[in-house]
């Protein structure tokens, strides 16, 4: 059975976790989660050695098959070279360390990555893309449908013969609950899916699967959304 590094950090100010959706799409396809909370990184910080991020990072990627980056809270600006705006919140130093550091290692390992919602926003940002630092200031629909979490939102529209586009298995349909999305593209990904209004929806690479939506809440909507896991554990 492979196992997954599922990355996560703070829900509020006195407690981390995760969506059990993660869990769940993973034992779906056969696969266990193992937890990476970014409180590991907080602490090293407060040691005052920031190596040793990036040691943990690489031990983390040598002994797991691939990584997942959860959902959560706004990247900090400064990581991207922008002032912070006043919509942008929650920001956890922590949690971004420790996820740029873990991209790295496991794109060193050469093994796949899985990013969700902020987990593609802070993909982007580590391979040097910037973000919209709130979708409705910069003109575009509101893209936080809270009602909607667990089931559809709006369509999306891939790029013909994406990798993307194959493995969804013809799901067109997705929850939206972000009010963030890429900007500048980092170099080495490829935008391969749209909202209607033109927000980057999915991103890709050799070994890197990156989609703006929330697939772990809509298995039970729409089976397909399995797929992204699946794909993840090939």
């Amino acid at each position: 059975m492979k196992t997954i590094a599922l990355v996560f950090g703070k829900v509020s100010t006195e407690r981390y976790g995760v969506h059990q959706g993660y869990v769940d799409s993973l034992i779906a396809v056969g696969a266990v989660s193992l937890p990476v909370c970014s409180m590991t990184a907080l602490t090293y910080m407060q040691l005052g050695d920031l190596d040793l991020i990036d040691q943990y990072s690489s031990e983390v990627s040598k002994n797991h098959d691939a990584l997942l980056l959860s959902g959560g809270a706004d990247v900090n600006p400064a990581r991207y070279n922008e002032e912070t705006s006043n919509k942008t919140t929650g920001i956890e130093d922590s949690r971004d360390l420790l996820e740029i550091s873990m991209i790295r290692a496991f794109m060193n390992e050469g093994k796949k990555i899985l990013a969700v919602c902020r987990g593609v926003q802070i993909l982007n940002v580590a391979l040097g893309g910037t973000l919209i630092q709130d979708l409705k200031t910069e003109g575009y629909q509101e893209h936080m449908v809270v009602e909607q979490e667990y089931g559809f939102a709006h369509e999306i529209e891939f790029e013909p013969n994406s990798k993307c586009s194959a493995i969804s298995q013809g799901a067109t349909s997705v929850n939206s609950l972000h009010h963030q999305a890429i900007k500048q593209i980092a170099p080495s990904l490829k935008a391969t899916a749209y909202s209607p209004d033109g927000v980057v929806e999915a991103v890709e690479s050799d070994q890197i699967l990156g989609v703006q939506w929330h697939p772990e809440r809509m298995i039970s909507a729409d089976k397909r959304q399995l797929s992204y896991f699946s794909w993840l554990v090939e």
